[in-house]
């Protein structure tokens, strides 16, 4: 089994949502965690911070 599987961490809905908003407007990677701040705090998901 991988081990990402091992101890999963449960992600609240806001969070989700805000992250998978985010995403989908491709304004940024997801890998820059910077970007991926700002647009969600412009985007009113501050919870995704």
């Amino acid at each position: 089994m991988p081990k990402r599987f091992e101890n999963p961490v449960a992600v609240p809905t806001a969070v989700f949502d805000g992250l998978e908003t985010v995403q989908e407007t491709r304004e940024a990677s997801m890998l820059d965690h910077q970007a991926v701040q700002e647009i969600a705090t412009r985007l009113g998901y501050p919870a995704a911070e």
